[in-house]
């Protein structure tokens, strides 16, 4: 009888490490998935036709805006890198390494630039929990996202001061224009 219950009393000791050291373990880094990901469960009316909004919207085309005419005779006559308008204008942020960053650089601001990298809050049932997605490493996106690329005060000089952006941004109005399906409470 001693024997069987210290055969239990260290199996219980190794599965208790076991799911100790699973459950501390450091997080497994999220890699991008790009829009296409989203594009299946978020083109619906259930999920806000949020899709169908992001692809017709200026966020689209934000990388497209610094091929412009305009904007490369102001990157030219300041001598700055289109690499610095990347911060805003491109999900990653950069220009893409590889075929497949190449392909989200080329997406303009996609949803992973304010809701993160997707790769392990994918999954429906997942994203059906708000609480569990961030969990994954996803985010509900906020104002401090919108105003880390659009300036409140467009005369003010600071390092992500778009130069093309001459009124201040209402972030509200402009949450209304995206038009994500979040309640009017969670947004603030």
């Amino acid at each position: 009888m001693l024997k069987i219950s210290a055969f239990f009393f260290c199996t219980s000791l190794v599965i208790i490490a076991g799911l100790l050291i699973h459950f501390n373990s450091a997080p497994v880094k999220a890699d991008y998935v790009g829009v296409q990901s989203c594009q299946s469960c978020h083109s619906s009316l259930a999920s806000g036709s949020i899709f169908p909004v992001w692809e017709s919207g200026p966020h689209r085309s934000a990388l497209q805006i610094l091929d412009t005419d305009s904007a490369q005779a102001y990157l030219q006559s300041e001598n700055i890198s289109i690499d610095n308008c990347l911060q805003c204008h491109s999900t990653l942020g950069r220009k893409g390494q590889d075929e497949f960053e190449k392909l989200l650089h080329q997406q303009g601001i996609g949803c992973e630039r304010c809701h993160g990298p997707g790769s392990q809050y994918i999954q429906s049932t997942i994203m059906k929990d708000q609480e569990m997605m961030e969990r994954f490493g996803g985010s509900s996106g906020d104002l401090a996202d919108c105003y880390s690329c659009h300036t409140k005060d467009p005369s003010a000089t600071n390092d992500n001061h778009c130069p093309f952006q001459t009124s201040p941004f209402d972030a509200e109005s402009a949450w209304a224009t995206i038009k994500h399906s979040r309640s009017e409470e969670s947004f603030r």
